[in-house]
């Protein structure tokens, strides 16, 4: 049933009143036995809502609510019964923004019902129940803190940011992406490609990211610092590392270490620092290389396994040795040359002249010697200095 109190004209509510139906309160002005203008409080709407709000022309014009059976809600302003700027509330789902055909036609802010947000321009009011449906400037915040910000196009990001995203081979990414289809399912992932920061097995990546790899620093748990270009598995191709008790390493890299550069060992040896450069298997020179000490001793010539084999040469501040080297030694033809000028030629034995000439050789004795040697030994007199 239902209660009219009013006014009224040839038997129809026709001017100011309230009506009471079905639970529901009309209060203002009725034309022609229906209510035109005024405040509705829980009116039956239809069989599956009610409303309540204001009321101008017979329809839903102003701010108000419309309460579903099944418990949804659509809360704003309307216009001509359609909600054309507020909140619609389902099971599932909550959409903010300004409406139109139903939909999200432009800004607004869809929130799911397991915590995800996606915000900015919406392409259309349909693809947001899918998780999707942002075209242009949006954002979109999951469950698990992750947030993607950015261009986007038919609910896909086309180029942006994300924050705290968890990558496909471990850890985790914030900084500059690119959306691009995978090669498993067809979908869409976040490929690393611009300015970021990752954090993975307890390193942390910061830098330039992109599809051939990666370009910046990475520090490590241990304090180890490497800086340069990274391939797409992350290892150091160019570059430099800094280890925790300041040993350096700069040059080309590869799995197993460096390859071809220079390794600084501080604080190592008589006097400090010690620099290797060359061709590198593991830390050891490999090739031609060059060891140069704190205290100006410099070895140079080809290496095995760190030591000096085959041909290289030896400066010290006072003396040179140059020929062939075995185990770090001169063995076999070789030079030495003191800084006084007198020279040893001939064939070593582990660094020591085995037979050869001398030419001005300063002797124990203080006395010069210029002649054969063999056995090691002078063969001739000595020149009293």
């Amino acid at each position: 049933g239902s209660t009219y109190v009013g006014e009224a004209l040839y038997e129809k509510r026709d001017g100011q009143g309230t009506l009471t139906r079905h639970g529901g309160v009309c209060d203002g002005v009725f034309k022609n036995g229906q209510f035109d203008e005024g405040t509705a409080t829980n009116v039956k709407w239809s069989d599956n809502c009610r409303y309540t709000g204001q009321i101008v022309g017979g329809k839903m014009n102003g701010n108000g609510k419309i309460t579903f059976a099944d418990g949804g809600e659509f809360e704003g302003t309307f216009v001509d019964n359609s909600l054309r700027e507020g909140k619609k509330t389902f099971d599932d789902v909550t959409m903010e923004g300004v409406f139109g055909n139903n939909g999200l036609p432009g800004p607004g802010k869809v929130t799911f019902d397991d915590g995800e947000v996606h915000e900015g321009a919406f392409e259309n009011g349909e693809g947001v129940f899918e998780k999707g449906g942002l075209h242009g400037p949006g954002k979109i915040t999951f469950t698990d803190g992750c947030e993607i910000e950015g261009d986007f196009a038919h609910g896909e990001l086309v180029q942006g940011t994300i924050t705290n995203a968890e990558l496909a081979n471990g850890g985790t990414y914030t900084g500059q992406v690119t959306c691009i289809p995978s090669d498993v399912d067809g979908r869409f992932v976040y490929v690393p490609n611009g300015t970021g920061k990752k954090t993975k097995h307890g390193e942390v990546y910061e830098g330039v990211f992109g599809v051939d790899g990666f370009k910046g620093k990475v520090t490590c748990a241990n304090g180890e610092v490497n800086e340069g270009v990274f391939d797409v598995d992350d290892v150091l191709r160019k570059g430099k590392i800094t280890f925790d008790d300041g040993e350096m390493h700069e040059g080309v890299f590869d799995v197993g270490g460096l390859r071809e550069g220079k390794i600084t060992f501080p604080g190592e040896g008589k006097n400090g620092e010690v620099k290797k450069e060359g061709v590198f298997v593991g830390d050891y020179l490999n090739g031609h290389g060059k060891i140069t000490y704190a205290d100006g001793v410099v070895l140079e010539g080809d290496f095995v396994n760190g030591c000096l084999n085959g041909h290289g040469k030896l400066t010290a501040a006072d003396l040179s040795m140059e020929g062939n080297f075995v185990g770090g030694h001169l063995n076999g033809l070789g030079t030495l040359t003191h800084d006084d000028g007198g020279i040893i030629k001939g064939t070593f034995v582990d660094g020591y002249i085995d037979s050869g000439t001398a030419k001005n050789v300063k002797c124990d004795d203080g006395n010069i010697y210029t002649g054969e040697i063999v056995g090691g030994l002078p063969t001739g007199s000595r020149t009293t200095s």
